[in-house]
């Protein structure tokens, strides 16, 4: 699930939507004030184990490349 609800900001229902991704300077990173959006170390948790599955690539052994990569490209 790409959308993580974050509780611990005021003010307001604050959802991470993890498909948009923007650049940011890191500079400009420095000079901002943090906000931690999770109460405890699990929730922080949470949030890279979203990211890992979202980032992850299943890794294929040399034998299943072997019987269908070469097939699938002269298809395609």
């Amino acid at each position: 699930m790409p959308l993580m609800h974050v509780p611990a900001l005021s003010r307001g229902f604050w959802v991470v939507d993890f498909r948009i991704e923007v650049p940011v300077e890191k500079g400009w990173l420095a000079t901002r004030t943090r906000l931690d959006g999770f109460a405890d170390e699990a929730a922080r948790r949470r949030v890279g184990e979203v990211i890992a599955m979202l980032r992850s690539r299943p890794a294929f052994g040399s034998r299943f490349v072997e019987l269908v990569q070469p097939p699938t490209g002269q298809r395609i």
